[in-house]
């Protein structure tokens, strides 16, 4: 048996099945993973399935799912209670063909992710295994076990210390990744927050707005007729009032994302933040009490830019008092 052929009708995904419960596919798999030396060095490793050329990088995937089967099932059988009467065999030609597709691989690390996202916990099951009392007395299933048990070790070593090696490499990354996870988190709580706030004074706003029309119609009611000059002014100057108050709520409508509000806990002069160790302290606008700056020279630097920002706050702040 020199290929390893299937019809068109089965995927490449099968191939762990024939792998795992077929010694003579070990041996063919083996076969057809090994390179020609004599050959330059220009040949890759293939397997031929349906007629077609299959590279090591895209056999590795399915030879995981056949490794974790095969550590599975041995594991099972010598824990089982009668392990005496059924001495699972250990597949050294899967562990080889698996060896040899990360000798020749583009990208060993990669490759060693592929094999941890299809057989999650196989680095950890493979590890186990070598470090059991049963690993030294466990028979081989090798016709072509060159170098006795001794080798066998050294070669499952090989593929369970890369795959041991990406795990640890996701761990860390999941370490580096959690705080920032927790940072993005916090500032999104701040902005929700901050935008709750806005809305909240945008309708004590708009009420306040609506007792003092109310407020105005009720004291013209009051109030005795008057004589029509009188009352043209009057009108001008409730309608210069409402124009001022009307510029002032749309004014304050877009500050807030864009003068008023800098990103959460920055200067909004240079962006420097409260971080430990950083030294630097952010002081709140002496006049709208709404933006942060880690000093005078931001604060003198962005003036000309916030000026009609932080009057129009002065402005609505005195108002709502």
């Amino acid at each position: 048996m020199n290929n390893l052929t299937f019809p068109d009708n089965q995927r490449t995904a099968e191939l762990a099945h024939v792998v795992a419960t077929s010694p003579a596919a070990c041996q063919a798999l083996m076969a057809q993973l090994r390179i020609d030396e004599n050959i330059g060095g220009g040949l890759a490793d293939v397997v031929l399935v349906s007629g077609s050329v299959m590279p090591g990088d895209a056999l590795l995937p399915a030879a995981a799912v056949a490794l974790q089967k095969a550590v599975r099932m041995v594991r099972a059988q010598y824990d089982a209670p009668d392990n005496a009467s059924r001495m699972a065999p250990w597949p050294a030609n899967l562990t080889r063909a698996v060896d040899t597709a990360f000798n020749h691989t583009s990208n060993p690390e990669a490759a060693a992710a592929t094999m941890l996202d299809v057989a999650p916990g196989l680095a950890w099951e493979l590890e186990q295994l070598l470090a059991s009392e049963e690993w030294p007395d466990m028979p081989v299933f090798d016709s072509d076990a060159l170098g006795g048990h001794a080798r066998i070790e050294r070669v499952a070593q090989c593929v369970c210390g890369r795959l041991r090696d990406e795990e640890q490499r996701r761990q860390q990354q999941r370490r580096w990744q959690q705080p920032q996870q927790e940072q993005q988190q916090q500032q999104q709580q701040q902005q929700q927050q901050q935008q709750q706030q806005q809305q909240q004074q945008q309708q004590q706003q708009q009420q306040q707005q609506e007792r003092q029309e109310l407020q105005q119609r009720r004291q013209q009611e009051q109030q005795p007729p008057q004589s029509m000059p009188q009352q043209q002014q009057q009108q001008q100057q409730q309608q210069q009032q409402q124009q001022r108050d009307e510029q002032l709520q749309q004014l304050l409508h877009v500050l807030p994302a864009t003068a008023l509000q800098g990103p959460a806990g920055a200067c909004a002069g240079c962006g420097a933040t409260e971080a430990a160790g950083s030294g630097v302290r952010l002081r709140l606008c002496r006049g709208c009490r709404r933006v942060r700056y880690c000093g005078e020279e931001c604060m003198r630097r962005q003036w000309r830019g916030h000026r009609a920002a932080c009057k129009a706050a002065q402005a609505a702040a005195q108002k709502a008092e």
